[in-house]
């Protein structure tokens, strides 16, 4: 066990940080045309029937469908950024927000929105509508003021940066979480 010394001198001086891959810009529009594109490979072999045994004959279509996927793929790589998110604000302020944001009763509409994205601890919209102030860099370059709306970020984004929002001062209970990484371990070793 460390010592309260030891603790004192490893003391962090920075806020709690996180960093996460995902779609920026353009890039969403991609994942929808990619799902898009997908769809309709399903349906162009279902038309097709079954295939020759070892044949490897594809239509014009689909060979078409192929080629614009992986072409759409390679679009979305572009796009994505690791965005870094912090703990901007120091925790008392932390729950002075979420206190003046509650996450919505189960008879409201947006209640399962903040169970999902926030896990009840604050209202996730305002969550979400409040993120350019914990997304604090693009790509380790420091977002300047009126640069966050550039990154074009679209829900399914917003709604997993706000969850790491939310994980970076509700913290779990470290002792709980270092037991069952052990019998994760335990597990993978067995």
């Amino acid at each position: 066990m460390k010592s309260l010394t030891d603790l004192m001198s490893e003391q962090s001086t920075g806020r709690p940080r996180t960093t996460r891959r995902t779609a920026v810009g353009k890039g969403q529009d991609y994942v929808v045309e990619a799902g898009l594109l997908i769809e309709q490979l399903q349906q162009t072999r279902a038309q097709a029937g079954p295939k020759p045994i070892g044949g490897t004959v594809q239509s014009p279509e689909e060979t078409e469908l192929r080629a614009r996927l992986g072409e759409v793929t390679d679009l979305m790589a572009e796009y994505e950024a690791d965005l870094t998110i912090e703990a901007t604000r120091s925790d008392g302020d932390w729950v002075q927000w979420r206190l003046k944001h509650p996450a919505r009763d189960q008879d409201q509409p947006g209640y399962d929105d903040d169970i999902e994205i926030t896990q009840g601890y604050c209202n996730s919209e305002a969550l979400i509508e409040d993120l350019e102030r914990y997304v604090v860099a693009y790509e380790g370059e420091p977002i300047v003021p009126g640069a966050f709306a550039a990154l074009n970020l679209q829900r399914p984004s917003k709604k997993v940066l706000a969850g790491l929002v939310v994980g970076l001062y509700e913290r779990q209970d470290i002792p709980k979480f270092r037991l069952g990484l052990a019998a994760i371990l335990a597990d993978v070793d067995a």
